[in-house]
C-alpha cells in the first residue's frame, strides 16, 4: 500500500516488520500514545537480550513469566537516566504491558506468560543481539555451541545475512562442522 518492495533477504524483511509494528504502525493509523521509558533501541536490547537467552539456555525457553520480562526491563531502565526507585516497578509493568499491546512483538499465551508472537521474531532478535554486541568471541562461541543444533539453522542464516562481512564467521562454522 505504501509502495514498498518486499526486502531480498529475510534479515531485511524482519528489520522492516520490526519497524513497522515499533513506529510506522501508530503513524500510519494516526495513533499517538503516551511516552514509555523505553525508546525503541532499548525495545531492540530488551527484546535481544531476552530472545538470546532464551535459546541459549539447555533447556530453551519460549515463555517467558512476567516477573522475568519486568526483571529485563528493570536492568535497562536502571542503566538510563529515568531510573527512579519509587516508581521502577510499575515503569516495568507498564513497559511489559506496552510492548505487549502496542507492538504485537510479545503475547499474552497464557495467565502472565509471555512468547514472541512469531517465532521468526525470536529467532530475528536472538540474531540481532550476537549481531549488535559485535564480538567475535561471542560469535564463535556461538558457532561452537549451537552449530548442529538444528533450532539454531535460521539463526545462523540471519546472522550471515546481517554481517558486513560475513567471511571469519563463515570459516568459524566450517572448523566446527569438520571437528
Amino acid at each position: 500500500e505504501r509502495g514498498y518492495g518486499i526486502p531480498a533477504n529475510r534479515f531485511a524483511l524482519y528489520e522492516e516488520a520490526v519497524e513497522v509494528l515499533l513506529e510506522k504502525w501508530d503513524k500510519y493509523r494516526f495513533i499517538v500514545r503516551d511516552a514509555t521509558k523505553l525508546t525503541k533501541n532499548k525495545k531492540i536490547d530488551f527484546l535481544g537480550t531476552l530472545a538470546y537467552e532464551g535459546f541459549s539456555k539447555l533447556i530453551k525457553a519460549f515463555r517467558w513469566r512476567t516477573w522475568e520480562l519486568e526483571e529485563s526491563v528493570r536492568k535497562i531502565l536502571q542503566r538510563s537516566s529515568q531510573y527512579n526507585v519509587e516508581t521502577i516497578d510499575d515503569d516495568c509493568r507498564d513497559e511489559v504491558k506496552a510492548i505487549e499491546s502496542h507492538h504485537g512483538i510479545l503475547e499474552e499465551v497464557g495467565q502472565g506468560e509471555y512468547a514472541f508472537s512469531n517465532p521468526g521474531f525470536q529467532e530475528y532478535f536472538t540474531a540481532t543481539y550476537i549481531v549488535r554486541q559485535r564480538d567475535m568471541e561471542l560469535l564463535n562461541s556461538v558457532v561452537e555451541r549451537h552449530l548442529t543444533d538444528c533450532r539454531w539453522e535460521s539463526i545462523f542464516l540471519l546472522i550471515a545475512e546481517k554481517l558486513y562481512e560475513a567471511d571469519e564467521f563463515l570459516v568459524q562454522m566450517f572448523k566446527v562442522a569438520n571437528q
